[in-house]
């Protein structure tokens, strides 16, 4: 069995344990296509195997003359956690991401509430302060910040 065939049974594992097929939409926040993709029964995902992960936000600073830094973020507010579904896929995404150049990681970033300004702020399991989030984001912490560990390789 090859990774790619390891991967697909191992999001089957998981799928078996849905009671249902495809998850309704929870929030409202998602475009007209997020919503509809989730109702057609010919794309039931239990039935046929179709799964539906959006990552939050690819970000990148450009740079003249150059590629630029860039990395994946899962968002996640009110304390939210990955489903096991949801994590392999992203394990999946950014181990084939990884050797990219500029590649600064795959990283959860969790609210206690809705942003940085009205509750807690997690980066990849760990409190931070609204200052530290900013200068994440404009890649100016250190390198070990921008390690990959949100699933515990």
């Amino acid at each position: 069995m090859n990774e790619l065939q390891r991967f697909a049974a191992e999001l089957d594992r998981i799928d078996d344990k849905k009671k249902s097929g495809t998850r309704k939409v929870q929030y409202t926040s998602k475009s007209p296509f997020s919503t509809w993709i989730r109702t057609p029964t010919e794309l039931d995902s239990k039935k046929y195997g179709f799964r539906n992960y959006d990552v939050d936000h690819v970000w990148m600073k450009k740079e003249r003359n150059s590629a630029g830094f860039w990395m994946r973020i899962e968002e996640k507010t009110r304390n939210g956690r990955m489903s096991p579904g949801q994590k392999d896929m992203f394990r999946h995404i950014h181990e084939t991401t990884n050797d990219i150049v500029n590649y600064k990681g795959f990283h959860l970033l969790v609210f206690s509430n809705t942003t940085p300004d009205n509750g807690y702020t997690y980066l990849d399991g760990e409190t931070i302060t609204r200052k530290d989030l900013i200068e994440f984001l404009e890649f100016k912490k250190s390198d070990d910040w921008y390690e990959t560990t949100i699933f515990g390789d």
